[in-house]
């Protein structure tokens, strides 16, 4: 990290760290001007590379370098493709996965459902599988879809598929 302040007991933790949670913490000490801007915009794009949110690594990638073009992800360690061909594949997996899911989610986007069988506590996948046709399989996709969210930076669309489920 950018010339590190002895008294910040983040430095050391930072290898434990979630990228997410490295995102957040970089936010903050843009925000409290902790460390200089430019070095911290370097370290956020570094962590990104490591994500799949490539619309946030290139809204730093042109504040950082002050480019209106998006090189090539050459500066993305896991993604040496196009950033549009990368992000038309994402989008294509988001959409089989929905399409996977599609019984699924329109399950768990029913607030009422969801209420009253959290209500009668028969949230559980035997009543579920039982009374609406859902497969354990579709749980499984589920998981991967709230991971793959996740991965891009959507944490409220995790948050409400995954906690929907419970």
């Amino acid at each position: 990290m950018a010339e590190i302040k002895a008294a910040d007991i983040n430095a050391s933790m930072w290898p434990f760290f979630d990228n997410g949670l490295l995102l957040k913490i970089t936010d903050f000490y843009l925000e409290k001007n902790v460390y200089e801007k430019r070095k911290l915009l370097e370290q956020k794009l570094k962590i990104l590379s490591c994500t799949m949110m490539n619309s946030n690594a290139r809204s730093v990638y042109k504040e950082l370098y002050n480019h209106e073009t998006y090189p090539a992800c050459t500066i993305f360690l896991t993604f040496p493709i196009a950033y549009d061909e990368h992000l038309k594949k994402l989008n294509e997996k988001k959409s089989v996965l929905e399409k996977e899911l599609e019984k699924m989610l329109t399950f768990l986007r029913s607030q009422e459902m969801a209420a009253m069988l959290k209500e009668e506590k028969l949230f559980n996948m035997a009543y579920v599988k039982s009374h609406f046709s859902l497969e354990e399989k579709q749980l499984e996709v589920l998981f991967e879809y709230a991971k793959f969210l996740y991965e891009c930076g959507s944490y409220s669309g995790t948050y409400h598929h995954v906690s929907q489920a419970y």
